[in-house]
């Protein structure tokens, strides 16, 4: 946590922090935090100027140890 605090007073916009073994995405902002789970999808429209979305299913398909 403390390296997502030096990112964000660094003015990063968000930091995401992934957990293949959770199939968990926490991001985490200057309003606070939230988590998008492997059966949801992450969606970002703030950040990339027209939007980002992804199914975490496609991040996590398979063994997240190989």
């Amino acid at each position: 946590m403390k390296k997502v605090s030096q990112y964000l007073a660094a003015g990063a916009k968000a930091v995401w922090l992934v957990y293949p073994a959770l199939q968990l995405v926490e991001i985490q902002g200057a309003a606070g935090s939230h988590q998008v789970r492997a059966l949801e999808s992450l969606v970002e429209e703030a950040l990339f100027g027209g939007g980002f979305s992804i199914p975490l299913s496609s991040l996590f398909d398979g063994d997240p140890y190989h």
